[in-house]
């Protein structure tokens, strides 16, 4: 330990996937060694970062950890010198990867990760060997660990077993005689409840509006919608073949009528049409339908994990709008806003911040600036700029538009989407019936009927997008637009600064230019069209 370093965060996280494990200790046992060492080394512990159970360090877990994360950030900013852990596989378990930037960049500005549990410091050069080595040992216990689940989870499914957790409402599992899953099947008393609320979203209404009805959660809704079981249909690693596909699991196989694909991997329907709650057709409805009332990218899962969310703020990330002037890099969220007690009894408070991306690397001397306030001053000028823009600029109707679409009747959008989806559906099964045919799959006499059927639906579904289109909302009066920008929720307000601007660039000052308005302590140069608009009309801010 350097004597400088008095500064310490604590960092818990606990493994899932070793709850058995003798050395797996629990967040109060973490804790309580983290403070002890600390104690005995003169460390003050100025923040504590919980992660928490079942959040993945590894290179194969794509779960957020806002925890870690805010924990580097503070490192990385100075904020704390030091990150106790009570192992160095509860930080990361990338192997080298994740080991570079502690033992070569931020030991050398003298900042590091320190295992409590065996006194091993990322800043020691004696220990960089030691350390380097526990983390290749960290990530080469999760491949292994990752290998045998995926043997495990593919002999499981060629039994025939269910592993996606809890069936969802109107399914339940089958067994043979022996006990071994063998499918699954409709549960009599769930099917007329699991129904009625495919029907309840199918009619165009809410998640959350079905959920109340029938006493589930909206969550348990969507994720029923987007099963594949709720479907009938079960993903298959590869197609099979006519002979293979005679049993599946020791049990016959009846094959679909058509060759079904949900996310790009080939389907069978089990048990026949009646071993579902809602058809194929239906379940795309419903996806297209969720993912139009969320605006989610559509997934057959319902599921996205990722790092921490790129919209966290309004101007940060890579994809912000913000950028420091010294480097042209992006600003990115730093801190939270918080009130704390040293250990003299003295209060601090610390601000949310914005700080050049380039400051963790030292490529850039660096920018750091209150994010309220950067806020405030970016949006107040944008508002501004749509307020005087003229009815026929770009940028007025791009905004216009935006609203309108924001505030559209969500059965009018749930058609279009649904209609959009059957179109896309339909669009495939053309596709697959003519590569069928081009296979030598089906004979000439077999296939004339189905592409006929196939460019029938498709033409259909063509006249249902045209007319699902044309219930374009109106574009609001200028009293609306203003309305609508206040009430925006964080992600619309970003949307609009991407049609606003194309670039805010930060310099920080330390002081209040008198000009700004909000004030902000930095030059602020904005560019793009509602920089055109303001600098027209004199009332763009002086850096």
């Amino acid at each position: 330990m350097t004597a400088q370093a008095t500064r310490a965060a604590a960092y818990l996280r606990r493994s899932a996937a070793r709850k058995a494990a003798d050395r797996n200790a629990t967040i109060i046992e973490q804790r309580d060694e983290i403070h002890g060492y600390a104690d005995d080394h003169g460390l003050t512990i100025a923040v504590e970062f919980n992660e928490g159970e079942g959040r993945g360090a590894s290179r194969h877990s794509r779960s957020a950890r806002p925890a870690f994360e805010a924990a580097m950030a503070a490192l990385r900013s100075g904020e704390v010198d030091v990150i106790l852990v009570y192992e160095l596989s509860r930080a990361d378990r990338r192997g080298i990867a994740g080991a570079i930037e502690f033992v070569d960049v931020l030991a050398a500005q003298g900042r590091g990760l320190v295992e409590v549990d065996s006194d091993l410091d990322t800043r020691k050069p004696a220990d960089r060997g030691r350390v380097i080595a526990k983390f290749e040992a960290a990530r080469d216990e999760t491949e292994r660990l990752s290998k045998r689940v995926s043997r495990t989870k593919r002999r499981r499914k060629a039994a025939g077993a269910w592993l996606g957790g809890t069936l969802p409402l109107g399914m339940a599992a089958e067994h043979d005689a022996d006990g071994a899953p063998t499918g699954r099947v409709i549960r009599s008393a769930d099917w007329p409840r699991a129904r009625e609320v495919a029907d309840a979203m199918l009619s165009g209404r809410s998640a959350r509006s079905a959920a109340a009805e029938f006493g589930l959660t909206a969550n348990t809704v969507t994720n029923m919608c987007r099963s594949a079981t709720w479907a009938g249909l079960q993903t298959a690693d590869r197609r099979m073949s006519e002979a293979e596909a005679a049993t599946v699991a020791g049990r016959p196989w009846r094959k679909a009528a058509e060759v079904m694909m949900v996310d790009g991997a080939p389907v069978a329907l089990l048990g026949g049409e009646d071993a579902r709650v809602v058809t194929p057709a239906e379940r795309e409805r419903l996806i297209a339908m969720i993912d139009a009332r969320t605006g989610r990218a559509a997934t057959a899962t319902g599921t996205r994990k990722s790092g921490r969310s790129v919209n966290g703020t309004l101007l940060g990330g890579r994809d912000g709008v913000a950028r420091c002037e010294l480097c042209t890099r992006p600003m990115v969220a730093s801190g939270t806003d918080r009130t704390r007690t040293d250990a003299a009894g003295r209060v601090r408070v610390s601000r949310a911040a914005y700080r050049c991306h380039g400051v963790a690397s030292k490529q850039c001397p660096g920018t750091t600036i209150n994010r309220a306030d950067l806020d405030a001053y970016v949006w107040h000028a944008v508002t501004l700029a749509v307020d005087i823009a003229e009815d026929d600029s770009p940028l007025w109707q791009t905004v216009a538009a935006r609203l309108a679409a924001a505030t559209a009747d969500p059965a009018a959008d749930a058609r279009r989407a649904a209609a959009e989806a059957e179109h896309a559906t339909a669009a495939a099964a053309l596709s697959r019936v003519l590569d069928m045919a081009a296979d030598g799959l089906l004979t000439r006499e077999e296939a004339r009927p189905r592409i006929d059927a196939a460019r029938t639906r498709v033409d259909a579904a063509t006249r249902a997008v045209k007319a699902a289109t044309a219930e374009a909302p109106a574009v609001p009066g200028r009293r609306a637009v203003r309305d609508g920008l206040d009430a925006l929720d964080l992600d619309g307000k970003r949307a609009i600064l991407r049609a606003a601007l194309d670039a805010v660039t930060v310099l920080k000052t330390g002081r209040h230019h008198p000009a700004n308005r909000p004030p902000v302590s930095a030059r602020v140069t904005l560019d793009g069209p509602a920089a055109d608009i303001l600098a027209a009309a004199a009332e763009v801010p002086a850096g």
